[in-house]
């Protein structure tokens, strides 16, 4: 105590500090609960019209980002919902024209990082197309 009372000029600290370890040592600790922050609220449950209007937008060609943000969810809420509805999801797919641009800039000797950039799409769906496309 001694200790703790020159490490720390202050009184009121050095008072509670000597509560604390009283409590420690008789083995009765209560915290002061008032300070915690409350947990993570549970997520919401979505009600039968919600999950409706995420197939009604996902049906209306609406990108699954732009309908998670619009009801406040994860895109991977929205993925699950469709597929507990029993939803068939679109195809991914680059478009045709899209397919062409890749491959004349490959042609024109350009990396496939800079192609990506250019094009708008991922490395990796740069090299599946010039792997597919291989002649």
């Amino acid at each position: 105590m001694r200790l703790l009372r020159s490490y720390c000029n202050r009184e009121r600290q050095t008072a509670h500090l000597a509560k604390l370890r009283a409590q420690a040592v008789t083995g009765r600790v209560s915290r002061d609960r008032s300070s915690i922050p409350a947990c993570t609220p549970a997520p919401k449950r979505l009600s039968a019209e919600a999950n409706a209007a995420i197939i009604a937008d996902y049906a209306a060609k609406m990108p699954v980002r732009a309908i998670a943000r619009k009801h406040g969810v994860n895109e991977g809420t929205v993925h699950h919902r469709l597929k507990r509805a029993g939803v068939t999801k679109r195809p991914y797919a680059i478009q045709p024209n899209t397919i062409e641009e890749i491959l004349r800039l490959h042609a024109k000797g350009r990396t496939n990082v800079a192609i990506a950039h250019s094009v708008g799409v991922s490395e990796s769906s740069v090299h599946n197309v010039l792997k597919k496309h291989a002649s």
